[in-house]
């Protein structure tokens, strides 16, 4: 995504969703994997809750957690028995202004209302052509043109919901009858007495032979995932259904993993990557601006936040002091012993994008897993390459401001 393309996400989402804190840029912004949630077991989902917290579902069982201001503190979690009891599948729906949890089991949409002593039972939500159907009676008597309802054998194939601020417009992903392949995304809106409106498919340009699923609404602007590509990516489009869709940049969206389950809190995201949960955060400011002051008679760096490592051009190989310098990465990663880290590979700026883009991932590639070879558990790394997106120095002219920008970071995420 370019700059002017996320204006015209900006302007396409309005100033509904700007008053929710989105975030600014999500090309300027770093992912961080939660270590104390992933700790716990495979996160089944995340559910937006009351008052701004999270709801997370790992191994059947409930966890309440509240987002702090620094993502890289830790998260204090608390167990939800309560909610457990629902026996929800996938992400639930929560209604704030009525108290009213939306949820699936066995692929039909419930709703339960929490009362002082807890949630009540659960009730099959009403939704027209799903759930009852009507028939208009024309007898040209005292009951013309008469709503008679009268029960079919309901459709199924719902999950995932997700309930606008207002409460009065709900969306899920469905295979239903009507569908235009796999799961496809649709929309209902709360009629009188409780009943839901038939379901409206999104369109064929968001809906198509992929599985669509996991919706999200910010404004006009709608959030899901899709395996369009074989694997699941998180994709923006118009909830009209008239814009084509297109997927996040990195690092929301990775080359190599699935991602899905997208909640936005405040000006953080969270979504599940792998049944793994990340955050996405604006970048703070951090020690790289000093690299630039930096003696580059060494070719490696250590800062208070990152160890920096510096390739040859154009060439992921190691020369012969790769060994000492990979013992030093161990060293620094060994004093911040519960801490995570991310390696980002990095290229100068000469040759085009997609060499520089594969060439950075190989050099990340290589130090992690030559790091994993030497006894860094793997849940304590990740990584990446960005090419040349993130030049120390850019428009470099000289060799040694070439080398600033071919770089690994290995960078301290959760200080």
């Amino acid at each position: 995504m370019n700059k002017l393309s996320f204006i015209l996400l900006i302007l396409m989402i309005g100033e509904s969703s700007l008053s929710q804190n989105l975030p600014e840029n999500f090309l300027n912004g770093e992912v961080t994997p939660i270590i104390e949630v992933n700790r716990l077991g495979n996160v089944a989902s995340i559910s937006l809750y009351e008052d701004s917290s999270l709801v997370l579902k790992i191994n059947g069982k409930c966890y309440l957690t509240k987002p702090n201001s620094n993502i890289r503190s830790t998260l204090s979690l608390s167990q939800l028995p309560e909610l457990e009891r629902l026996n929800y599948e996938g992400a639930f729906a929560y209604d704030e202004k009525k108290a009213t949890i939306y949820f699936c089991q066995k692929e039909k949409l419930y709703s339960a209302s929490k009362e002082p002593s807890g949630w009540n039972s659960a009730k099959p939500v009403k939704i027209k052509g799903i759930t009852f159907f009507e028939r208009e009676t024309q007898d040209g008597g005292m009951l013309s043109h008469a709503s008679t309802r009268y029960i079919k054998k309901p459709q199924k194939g719902i999950r995932n919901p997700y309930i606008t601020k207002e409460g009065k417009q709900m969306y899920f992903s469905a295979n239903l009858k009507q569908g235009r392949g796999g799961t496809d995304l649709y929309s209902i809106e709360l009629q009188q007495k409780g009943i839901w409106s038939q379901p409206r498919n999104i369109g064929k340009l968001t809906n198509g032979k992929a599985n669509e699923d996991h919706p999200t609404i910010f404004g006009k602007t709608i959030f899901f995932s899709s395996d369009e590509t074989g694997k699941r990516k998180i994709y923006h489009t118009s909830n009209t259904g008239k814009m084509k869709p297109s997927p996040l940049p990195e690092p929301i969206n990775s080359t190599w993993g699935n991602e899905y389950n997208f909640v936005l809190v405040k000006n953080k995201i969270f979504f599940l990557r792998n049944d793994s949960l990340f955050c996405w955060q604006p970048k703070e400011k951090n020690d790289s601006s000093n690299i630039q002051n930096t003696n580059l008679n060494k070719d490696i760096i250590t800062l208070s936040d990152r160890i920096i490592v510096y390739f040859q051009y154009n060439s992921d190989e190691s020369d012969s002091t790769f060994t000492f310098k990979v013992e030093q990465m161990k060293s620094f990663m060994d004093k911040h012993s519960e801490k995570i880290f991310e390696i980002v590979g990095h290229s100068d700026e000469r040759g085009n994008d997609k060499n520089n883009e594969l060439l950075s991932l190989r050099r990340a590639e290589k130090i992690y897993k030559t790091l994993i070879n030497m006894g860094i558990p793997k849940f304590r790394l990740s990584y990446r390459g960005l090419g040349s997106k993130n030049p120390i120095k850019p428009n470099a002219k000289t060799e040694e401001e070439h080398q600033l920008n071919r770089r690994v970071e290995i960078v301290l995420l959760n200080q």
